[in-house]
């Protein structure tokens, strides 16, 4: 192997080793699965990163310092990218969960929120809530006509947000049999009740619409809190 290829196979593989400790607990963390592929905006900013890290020291040989300051600017884009993308909210809303991404929600809408908690972004994984009409019609109105000009939904505004615990019971009267989707992902569900030493009687589940993909929530049949996140058509 000659001394340049050799090189070039080094800075290959410091540059996929520095990408993957930067993207991977990030994925980890802000887009475990299904989440990834159900929000589907991830996607775009890890495959820029691999695409900036991996061509580089082959194409440009002569210029390791300037293609090495552009990769390392692409990463730092496209971990930036990933941050403001991230999946921060599963809402539970009426009868479904709604998949909320950080840039859906606006610092002023964040202002609003009564309750500490939620009036920042969450910086760790994703977290269930549900959240309540406003009382005041008025504002009911002006939510529901922008939700439908493409505006925002009420998910979107954590000044409505409420803890999940507090809606767990509605959740569960809302929420479906399993036996009705056991079809759509074959085995999915069943997997996950092996695992987790359950019978299907003892889980239920609510539909959760995301950008991407839509999913399910499996919660608990005597609880209505949430066990875990299946990557099943619910529809």
């Amino acid at each position: 192997m000659s001394p340049a290829l050799r090189t070039s196979g080094i800075h290959l593989l410091a540059g996929t080793l520095l990408a993957a400790a930067v993207l991977l607990p990030m994925l980890v963390v802000w887009y475990p699965q299904p989440l990834f592929d159900a929000a589907g905006t991830g996607r775009l900013p890890v495959f820029v990163a691999l695409l900036a890290t991996v061509p580089g020291p082959f194409l440009f040989r002569s210029r390791r310092r300037l293609i090495a300051g552009i990769q390392a600017a692409v990463l730092a884009g496209c971990a930036l990218a990933l941050y403001v993308q991230r999946p921060v909210y599963l809402v539970f809303t009426v009868d479904r969960f709604e998949l909320v991404l950080a840039k859906d929600i606006h610092p002023a809408d964040l202002a609003k929120a009564s309750r500490e908690e939620f009036r920042r972004r969450p910086l760790g994984s994703p977290q269930y809530v549900a959240v309540l009409p406003p009382g005041d019609p008025a504002e009911v109105q002006r939510i529901l006509v922008a939700a439908l000009d493409g505006g925002k939904d009420l998910q979107a505004y954590p000044q409505y947000y409420v803890p999940y615990a507090q809606e767990a019971r509605n959740a569960l009267r809302r929420a479906n049999s399993v036996d009705t989707i056991l079809g759509k992902n074959p085995g999915a569900i069943e997997t996950y009740a092996a695992a987790a030493g359950r019978s299907l009687a003892s889980m239920k589940f609510l539909p959760l619409r995301a950008k991407k993909r839509d999913c399910i929530v499996l919660i608990d049949a005597a609880s209505g809190l949430p066990l875990a996140i299946l990557p099943v058509d619910p529809w």
